[in-house]
């Protein structure tokens, strides 16, 4: 697809900002039985592609890949490019175009590649999720990815059952400037809560199939919560290393505070972590003294987590071993 953009005396212009190619398919006929009368309607073309590139005043020449879900044969699909400029916008049109009668061969039989983060975390083990989880992909194939559904779209099932499959293909970007690699982000918060087995389903456009299995444990609907409050090492020796406290938040928080007790309830030492965010924090360390800087008898300490966001308060603990040499 070849063009520039033009002011209204056909001079060149640069309006900055980046440049959309949308291409559509064919629209297609359709008819609808209602009681005894039939409803005939056209239903717009599916999605071939939909892109962004960088925009200048020198033209542009863009490429993509057509699908094989096209409409061979018929007429009626169209190229559309807009400008998102920086002080104005632009758009043009090519339309009605025909679709070609046969699809081309190709060698390829690999279907998409699938690179998968949860809130940042690859999916490693079965790993444990809850409903405000974000899961981004990179969907990467050199033939492009399939955007035009019609049963070859990019979908997420659960536990093998195809009554769950969901249809996320409007999620997917193309990266700028690419017709053969984007990002999908979305969120699954109607898992039950358990262990479940989620399988990524995404088609090239020569409908080959890409797929990646993430086996993860939902937490249900409980959307603020602390997981995996640890100690490291535990039980710990302060003259030798200190201790590391770590622990895991599905929340964003307004507030973390770190408490250590001792068993008769009495607290010794507390700590405001200010870099707490949402997902796997680390960055705090006991070094077995109390708040005024003396050092602590060796014993059981109860390690105390509080974090609150938007009114929304969650605690837990767990126990630290404190050990001495001396």
């Amino acid at each position: 697809v070849k063009g520039e953009t033009i002011d209204s005396a056909a001079a060149p212009i640069d309006l900055g900002g980046n440049l959309i190619l949308s291409v559509r398919d064919a629209p297609r006929e359709r008819q609808y039985e209602v009681g005894t009368h039939t409803v005939f309607y056209t239903l717009e073309g599916r999605r071939i592609f939909e892109g962004a590139f960088a925009n200048d005043s020198s033209g542009f020449d863009l490429s993509f890949l057509v699908p094989k879900d096209v409409s061979y044969g018929a007429d009626g699909a169209r190229i559309v490019v807009y400008v998102e400029g920086t002080r104005q916008d632009a758009l043009g049109v090519i339309a009605p175009l025909p679709v070609a009668v046969a699809g081309d061969s190709t060698s390829d039989t690999q279907g998409p590649i699938w690179s998968l983060t949860i809130n940042g975390r690859k999916p490693e083990g079965r790993l444990r999720v809850g409903p405000a989880d974000i899961w981004e992909a990179r969907i990467t194939d050199s033939l492009g990815v399939n955007i035009g559904g019609g049963g070859h779209g990019i979908s997420v099932t659960v536990d093998v059952d195809a009554f769950s499959r969901r249809d996320i293909t409007d999620l997917f970007l193309y990266d700028v400037g690419s017709f053969s690699s984007g990002a999908i982000s979305f969120t699954l918060p109607d898992l039950a809560p358990g262990h479940r087995e989620i399988q990524l389903l995404a088609w090239d456009n020569a409908n080959n199939p890409g797929m990646l299995d993430v086996s993860v444990d939902a937490s249900g609907d409980q959307e603020y919560e602390i997981r995996d409050l640890l100690a490291y090492p535990n039980p710990f020796d302060p003259d030798v290393q200190a201790t590391t406290l770590t622990y895991e938040l599905t929340f964003p928080p307004d507030r973390v505070t770190l408490s250590l007790f001792t068993v008769a309830g009495n607290r010794i030492r507390i700590f405001e972590d200010t870099q707490a965010d949402i997902g796997y924090n680390y960055g705090t360390r006991w070094d077995g003294t109390d708040d005024v800087g003396d050092r602590v008898a060796a014993g059981i300490y109860i390690l105390a987590i509080e974090a609150e966001s938007a009114g929304n308060r969650v605690k837990d603990f767990t126990k630290i071993v404190l050990i001495r040499s001396d």
